[in-house]
């Protein structure tokens, strides 16, 4: 499995490690965990101001960034946050 991880928008926010088959494997485990927490299936958010109307932001699959080289026999997320509690 290829390993990728997200640093989610906000405050206290999930710090993901995931490992799957996909990145759009990898996706759908963030947004399944992110729902768990949140109850939403938008993931992150942070606001942007354009021509003075506030429009809030949230993360896509494009956020996932892939670290080469570490893979794993099973498919696993983990918040890096928790980890360190």
């Amino acid at each position: 499995m290829k390993t990728w991880h997200i640093q989610t928008w906000g405050a206290g926010t999930p710090h993901y490690l995931v490992s799957a088959k996909t990145k759009e494997d990898a996706w759908e485990m963030v947004v399944k965990e992110w729902k768990k927490k949140f109850n939403t299936t938008f993931v992150g958010r942070k606001t942007s101001y354009v021509l003075g109307h506030e429009i809030h932001v949230h993360q896509d699959i494009n956020d996932l960034i892939e670290i080469k080289d570490l893979t794993t026999p099973n498919s696993l997320i983990i918040d890096l946050n928790k980890t360190i509690e």
